[in-house]
């Protein structure tokens, strides 16, 4: 499916990317899904995440710098909670 949603957002500028924790508890562990919700992300004008535990917003942060290394990222979290997120950000 994340192939598939990849191809669909390809060559679209209004798009948007969704991700739950629960996706990402099966997407993180797998190199290829990795890659693919990296470009996801990439091709897409925004990213919302729900539902997410703190070490997955952590990964998604670590995700972004290990893709690219000269990206700089930002990180907005309303709780103790966000934390590693930010930190890691």
């Amino acid at each position: 499916k994340l192939l598939q949603a990849h191809s669909t957002l390809d060559g679209h500028t209004d798009t948007g990317l969704v991700l739950d924790g629960q996706t990402l508890l099966n997407a993180l562990q797998n190199p290829e899904c990795r890659e693919i919700i990296y470009s996801l992300g990439m091709v897409a004008r925004s990213c919302i995440c729900a539902r997410l535990s703190p070490m997955q917003k952590l990964e998604l942060v670590r995700l972004v710098r290990q893709q690219d290394p000269r990206a700089i990222t930002l990180a907005v979290g309303d709780g103790a909670n966000d934390v590693p997120m930010i930190e890691g950000a």
